[in-house]
């Protein structure tokens, strides 16, 4: 496979497009090819020379990157393993401009394919909108397109059409795709599905003086409808819609009618069976709560936050039929890679208050607040494990890491009532909205993180990095002195890591990961492995006295989640001195066509291979499974 990037003007916009070409059955690559399709980015940065660089489960090498001047080509041999192009544009200060192309397969590549290609940090204006809305839902798809729904363009008019709008064309675009029931347009909840596409549920004409709408309607990876209508068991509008890990969809609470703007809440749930297309009850909630947001777990349970002044957060079991109060908390909610749960903001008044919670038996966090007071912005969780928090208010952009860092930003997106997704290449799509006066708007614009993705080849990572690590608790877990200490705050009950922290923004299948480990007193360490979720990891016990082992966590139903070790992965007894108390030995963790090898201050402590599919493509990370312990030097090479 070839690519050529075709770099002219580069400098000057918001994204380039790459067009596939073959030369026949016999040809013996492809040529990709690479031109600017956006208009405009805010305040776009000088670009001296264009990098593009092929990404996959290889490490980096000299022969997967090519050089070009902005006005010239460049041509780079893609290996067939590639799973992402990045392309990078650098000035006299360094990364200017960057973007990537969402996860491919060049055997299946074909067409054209739109990357955005804008600077870190930075707002770039994208297509308009069809129609100006505000109180509208994004739904990413399947295809990588984006289903837009509902909202109204002013107080008198609301907006039906659905539109769709297509990243991945040489020039993204919304385009306008049927429309949904007149009855469903506001306060309708919209959820991706299993298979791609999307369901939209419930919703009401207006939020006045109307009863909630009981229909609810599916659309394919394409956003076209299939079949008609679905009938709910009760009419909801200002609820919320989560897909559960079997491919379910977990409706929650909503308002069943308003009377002069007075919603009456529910208390209901009711669970959505794609298999037989039907609504049937689900388990009941302890308070009813409207306008709340929903997060599922990595156990299969879904946290519910907000709904209504004072209310504590909740936790539903889909399996169970239950739920259980879980903490004073309030406003909106996100979830961190690390499990952890961003609550930010306010829902019904500005608030800048932002805090962690972290599970049901343990007190919310609090974190550093918001520069400034929002009300209802969106929090969209980040490749790089950090989450945006956009809107609300005349205010700009924000970050929030697992760290409790919060970054305010200079682009700014004063919006309200505004929707944002994420999108396959990393990049947020943010639409619509209203302004201080309620004038809705068709203004569409994309924010750009990080350069950093899950096929992403890291350097050497430093613990003084704005994202290196991400703990579960920043209390913790921090970065002193050039180190990682992280903190168990009791022991571990079940031989799980009590506290851990993550590695920012890759994902790695096989892989060597070379640290520097110590404790400080009596500590015990983990290396983590595969990590997916709190509920699905793997990790390996490093721990004087104890035998070096690989151990699994996993949720056998919602939640529930076990720790065990793994057969025939047990090695040798650890001696006390092989993870020094107040210094570090060498502790090096290699997993390569499904071997594990550990090797402890120079010596092979564990040599295995486990059942296939034990160690799956995920994160890693480093934890503690009781006491403190220090890590220092970590590297992870592909």
């Amino acid at each position: 496979m070839r690519i050529s990037v075709a770099a002219a003007r580069v400098a000057a916009v918001a994204a380039v497009w790459v067009a596939l070409a073959g030369a026949g059955c016999s040809a013996p690559h492809r040529t990709l090819t690479v031109a600017p399709t956006l208009e405009r980015c805010a305040n776009t940065p000088t670009v001296n020379t264009v990098r593009i660089s092929a990404l996959g489960d290889f490490p980096p090498q000299a022969t997967l990157t090519a050089a070009a001047s902005p006005s010239g080509p460049a041509t780079l041999e893609l290996p067939r393993a590639t799973r992402q192009v990045a392309i990078e544009g650098f000035g006299p200060t360094g990364l200017a401009m960057f973007g990537r192309t969402p996860e491919l397969s060049l055997d299946d590549a074909a067409g054209a394919l739109g990357v955005a290609y804008g600077p870190p940090d930075g707002l770039c204006a994208t297509a308009q909108m069809v129609h100006a809305r505000a109180g509208h839902r994004a739904t990413r798809l399947g295809s990588g397109a984006v289903l837009i729904s509902g909202g109204v363009a002013s107080s008198t008019a609301s907006v039906a059409p659905l539109e769709i709008y297509r990243p991945d064309l040489p020039r993204a675009s919304f385009a306008e795709l049927g429309a949904i029931d007149a009855a469903a347009n506001l306060g309708h909840a919209a959820t991706a599905l299993a298979d791609g596409g999307a369901l939209i549920t419930g919703g009401a004409p207006s939020l006045t003086d109307d009863v909630a709408y009981q229909g609810a309607t599916r659309y394919d990876q394409n956003g076209r409808q299939v079949g008609r209508a679905r009938l709910l068991v009760n009419g909801r509008a200002s609820h919320t819609a989560t897909l559960l890990p079997d491919g379910r969809v977990l409706l929650a609470g909503g308002c069943r009618s308003f009377v002069g703007g007075s919603c009456s809440a529910l208390a209901t749930t009711e669970l959505y069976d794609p298999d037989a297309d039907t609504f049937v009850v689900g388990p009941p909630l302890l308070h009813p709560r409207f306008d709340h947001d929903a997060v599922l777990r990595g156990d299969g349970t879904v946290l519910l936050v907000g709904g209504g002044p004072g209310l504590p957060a909740e936790v539903v079991d889909p399996n169970e039929f239950r739920s259980f109060d879980a903490g004073l908390v309030n406003g909106r909610a996100a979830p961190f890679a690390t499990g952890a749960i961003l609550v930010a903001a306010g829902t019904r008044a500005p608030a800048t208050g932002v805090a962690l919670w972290l599970s049901p038996s343990e007190t919310p966090l609090t974190l550093p607040s918001l520069a400034d007071a929002r009300r209802a912005p969106t929090l969209t969780p980040l490749d790089d494990g950090a989450v945006l928090v956009a809107g609300g208010g005349d205010t700009p952009l924000a970050l929030v890491d697992p760290r409790g860092a919060v970054t305010t930003l200079a682009a700014s997106f004063p919006a309200r009532e505004h929707a944002a997704a994420l999108l396959d290449d990393g990049t947020v799509l943010l639409t619509g909205g209203t302004d201080a006066t309620g004038v809705a708007s068709a203004d569409a614009s994309l924010y750009f993180r990080s350069p950093l993705s899950a096929w992403a080849n890291l350097p050497p990572l430093t613990l003084d990095g704005a994202a290196a690590y991400l703990p579960r608790r920043p209390d913790r877990a921090a970065a002193t002195a050039g180190q990682l200490v992280v903190t168990a705050a009791t022991a571990s009950a079940d031989s799980r890591p009590v506290e851990f922290a993550l590695v920012a923004g890759m994902e790695v299948a096989d892989f060597t990961f070379d640290l520097l480990a110590g404790r400080r007193g009596d500590g015990g360490a983990v290396v983590i492995l595969g990590w997916r979720s709190e509920a699905s990891f793997a990790f390996v016990i490093v721990d004087p006295g104890r035998p070096v082992e690989l151990w699994t966590v996993s949720s056998p139903r919602a939640g529930q989640t076990q720790a065990g070790a793994v057969a025939n992965c047990r090695g040798a007894v650890l001696p006390d001195g092989a993870l020094p108390d107040g210094d570090t030995t060498a502790l090096a963790v290699d997993w390569r066509a499904g071997r594990l090898v550990v090797t402890v201050g120079g010596t092979v402590a564990l040599s295995c291979r486990p059942t296939s599919g034990v160690v799956p493509r995920g994160k890693v990370g480093v934890g503690a499974l009781h006491g403190t312990v220090a890590f220092d030097n970590l590297a992870v090479t592909r």
